[in-house]
């Protein structure tokens, strides 16, 4: 967990967010920024992915690096496809789910 907070919490300072600032984006006090940031208080997975969408951070890769922590993975490509079909979404969506978190991730918009 403490790999996460210290991500989490670089992110939001790269960004050049205040602790105030944040908590006005999630709706929380700074207090509970700073509690989450300093580990006395646990995150839920939901306030993980707030927190992180909040400061502009790709959920799988941040996942994949806490997965993996010899070295964070390096994507070698990203492709985007237009699905027309609901079973082609769901084959291609399989397909890649089967190949493992630590290999590959999909990020999906309705249109």
């Amino acid at each position: 967990m403490n790999k996460l907070l210290e991500m989490l919490k670089s992110a939001r300072e790269e960004k050049g967010f205040s602790q105030e600032y944040l908590s006005c984006k999630l709706d929380v006090s700074s207090s509970t920024i700073s509690r989450w940031e300093m580990g006395k208080t646990e995150m839920t997975i939901q306030q993980i992915e707030r927190y992180a969408t909040a400061v502009e951070i790709n959920l799988p890769l941040l996942f994949a690096s806490l997965a993996n922590e010899d070295s964070p993975p390096s994507p070698l490509a990203e492709i985007h496809v237009l699905v027309f079909s609901r079973e082609a979404f769901d084959k291609i969506a399989e397909t890649i789910c089967s190949l493992g978190f630590e290999n590959a991730t999909m990020t999906t918009k309705r249109l």
